[in-house]
Order: structure tokens, then sequence, then C-alpha cells
């Protein structure tokens, strides 16, 4: 059976009132933040490139990572990890398919 695998486009409220949109592999659940699921990585990536268009924040990270998941580069897993609140380290891993 074919596992179910979910992405996210996160919306993180800043304080001056904008807000600041990424991608994620998990669903964080915090009081300064929405998240948007999506079936498919290139659906996250489409919906967070779409925003960033329209003016959103974004970090030069994510919209890389969104172009070259529409690219179609090898399956990526951005796995993030929270060491403060507030504060959010990405590391990309690119698998060794071979």
């Amino acid at each position: 059976m074919d596992e179910l695998h979910y992405y996210f486009v996160v919306k993180q409220d800043l304080l001056d009132g904008t807000f600041q949109l990424s991608l994620s592999s998990y669903a964080p659940f915090r009081d300064d933040r929405t998240t948007f699921p999506f079936d498919s990585e290139i659906d996250a990536a489409l919906s967070m490139l779409d925003e960033f268009r329209h003016g959103a924040i974004v970090s030069s990270n994510d919209v890389e990572i969104a172009k070259a998941i529409i690219r179609g580069e090898k399956p990526m897993f951005v796995k993030s990890q929270l060491s403060l609140p507030s504060e959010v380290d990405r590391q990309i891993y690119w698998p060794d398919f071979s």
C-alpha cells in the first residue's frame, strides 16, 4: 500500500503585520502560523511561487527549492528542526537513489 505524503506551505505572521511563506514537509501548529496542505510537492511549490510573485515574503532558499521542484529535479526532502520557537534551521537532503 502506498504511503500518503503531504507537503505544506507555512504562513508565519510577522510582528510588522506582514507574513512570510515557507515550504515544509511537516505541519507546525502554532498561533503565529497557518499551514496549507498539498498532495504533491509541485502543487505546494506552485502555490508558494504564485504568492511570491504577488509580493509575499519568501526566503531565497525556498524560492530556489520551489523552482527545482517545478523543473523536476530529484526529489527533495526538506527537514525543518525547530531549535527555538522563532528560529527554524533548514537542511535540504538530496538522496542518492543509485
